[in-house]
């Protein structure tokens, strides 16, 4: 027999079933769990961590790079009915959803969150679903290899690469939308120069994201070549339909219609390179470049 509780303003009719206590039980123990780490494991996160087991890991990722034309490459991916993304989640700290980058293989030290907590980003394993990430600081990530050959060692690895000067002005006039500088790109650039033998990595530095090799060793290092996708970017630019059937072609899937036409995360340029510091970065990502190429075993044309 249901239980009638009788309010002020009237009164309702309310069960005890079983499964509604349970319901009330379980999330009880998942806000429990939450409110001991309120910054990293929202409520949502938290309910999906309980049921971890069933949860899947990525088949493929795509590495990188910054700037170079990922989110287009995800988002397109994403309309083929056999890839499913990253759940989509509002970053506690921007407030922004995420439905792309998780940056857990990138992780370090105390900051580093337990194997769990990446599975809950990924919807439950289904048959002949392939799950993708896009994180693009994986690939010049000193971590990220590491991490991936643990707990995904047989990954397909999806890798842009973008002329770097043209990279790192696109990343230069990302920053000046979010904030991040003020200052003009040439002060920014010597700025840098000035300071590369004395910072840390930063997932804001312009030069460093576009010295490709260096991050490509690392990946070479710990996963077979066969493993791995290198698009350049100027062919997404220009037969973006047939980049993505090659993408697709690579990770086994059948072919189907994709609408390509959208650019994703393709922002608005306040002004254009000097020709001089153009000429300067040439000379500085030179003999990056040319190691790139030896590690690839053909020419970028950069």
């Amino acid at each position: 027999m249901p239980t009638v509780l009788t309010s002020p303003t009237g009164s309702w009719r309310a069960t005890s079933s079983a499964i509604n206590l349970g319901r009330l039980n379980l999330a009880q123990r998942v806000t429990k769990a939450a409110a001991k780490r309120p910054l990293s494991i929202p409520f949502e996160l938290a309910f999906h961590i309980r049921q971890r087991q069933v949860r899947a890991l990525p088949d493929a990722l795509i590495i990188g790079g910054q700037k170079c034309g990922t989110s287009s490459i995800y988002n397109y991916l994403l309309q083929h009915p056999q890839i499913a993304g990253v759940i989509k989640r509002p970053n506690p700290r921007t407030g922004r959803w995420v439905a792309k980058e998780v940056h857990y293989l990138n992780q370090r030290g105390a900051n580093k969150q337990p194997a769990r907590w990446y599975r809950a980003h990924f919807d439950y394993r289904k048959a002949g679903i392939i799950n993708l990430e896009a994180t693009p600081d994986y690939l010049t990530s000193a971590e990220a290899p590491i991490g991936a050959l643990e707990l995904i060692p047989q990954a397909k690895l999806i890798v842009v690469l973008r002329n770097p000067v043209d990279r790192a002005f696109s990343a230069y006039q990302h920053m000046l939308r979010e904030g991040v500088v003020q200052e003009s790109f040439a002060a920014h650039i010597e700025r840098r120069l000035s300071e590369q033998q004395k910072i840390e990595f930063t997932g804001w530095d312009v030069l460093k994201k576009g010295r490709y090799a260096e991050g490509l060793e690392r990946w070479f290092t710990n996963f077979s070549r066969s493993q791995f996708h290198i698009i350049d970017f100027r062919e997404l630019v220009s037969e973006p339909s047939e980049t993505v059937a090659g993408i697709i072609n690579f990770l086994g899937l059948p072919q189907v219609p994709i609408d390509t036409v959208k650019k994703f995360n393709d922002g608005r340029y306040a002004d254009s390179m000097d020709p001089d510091l153009n000429a300067r970065l040439r000379e500085y990502f030179e003999p990056h470049n040319r190691r790139l190429e030896s590690l690839l075993g053909f020419s970028m044309g950069w």
